[in-house]
């Protein structure tokens, strides 16, 4: 598959899921142009004017607006972004896990708002937000959450109410005040079938720059964590309706074009 045909199937996907939205008269761009744009910039990590450039290049998007407002109208439709990160599940248990995102390095702390916190992670301190994702046993995000990286993993205990079916997490997640009826805690190597929830942060991080997020506001970082979320949903369905189903999650071979 070359990188138009990809774009284009890419593309296909996407307006299955916002082919309702309005395009707006003077808009030069129909809605699912736009957040196909905002899920192939998180796969290209490119900066916006490098990445337009490149857009430019492929010759499938002739109307493409200026870098700033191609921006403004990625924020638009952050909606419609973040209903493509959430899937539906039918499964009999699913898992959850929470992940800090580094997002400026501890001796610039200053240089940041409150939108960040701090925290240690694996033996260094961080700067930075926690993602906390629900996961399949597939791989499919079906609902996440993020904070500032000081706030503990039992307060997003929470994001496991909205499912009836069991949840699998790790202590972190046991709070003494109590949990949900549905959250169940493991211990450590109880139940490592919960392991596909660390491949799908592991793909995020190397892959889409899940620990790479460049924002200037939590709104912006928001947003990116959406388009990564939803890149790898629908690269998943993609496999899916290719035919190149694997028991664990792979995106490896889109993300080489």
């Amino acid at each position: 598959m070359d990188i138009e045909l990809f774009i284009t199937f890419l593309f296909c996907m996407i307006d299955e899921q916002t082919g309702d939205l309005l395009q707006h008269p003077d808009s030069k761009l129909h809605p699912s142009e736009i957040v196909t744009l905002a899920l192939l910039k998180r796969m290209k990590q490119h900066a916006f004017r490098r990445f337009v450039v490149w857009l430019k290049h492929t010759g499938m998007f002739p109307n493409l607006p200026d870098f700033t407002r191609l921006c403004r109208q990625f924020k638009h439709y952050r909606h419609a972004i973040e209903v493509i990160s959430r899937q539906v599940s039918q499964w009999d248990w699913l898992v959850t896990d929470s992940k800090l995102c580094e997002v400026i390095h501890p001796i610039r702390e200053g240089r940041k708002t409150g939108w960040v916190g701090k925290n240690k992670s694996k033996g260094r301190w961080i700067v930075g937000i926690r993602v906390v994702v629900v996961v399949s046993p597939e791989g499919d995000v079906l609902d996440w959450t993020l904070d500032t990286a000081n706030i503990h993993d039992k307060h997003f205990a929470w994001i496991v109410e909205s499912f009836e079916v069991k949840v699998l997490a790790d202590s972190g997640f046991h709070s003494k005040d109590g949990d949900p009826e549905n959250l169940k805690i493991c211990q450590r190597g109880e139940q490592n079938e919960r392991m596909v929830v660390e491949s799908v942060f592991s793909l995020c991080t190397r892959l889409l720059g899940l620990n790479n997020i460049v924002a200037k506001s939590f709104e912006g970082f928001r947003l990116a964590v959406a388009s990564i979320f939803a890149l790898f949903n629908t690269l998943l369905d993609m496999n899916r309706r290719l035919g190149l189903y694997s028991q664990r999650p792979s995106i490896a071979h889109f993300c080489c074009l």
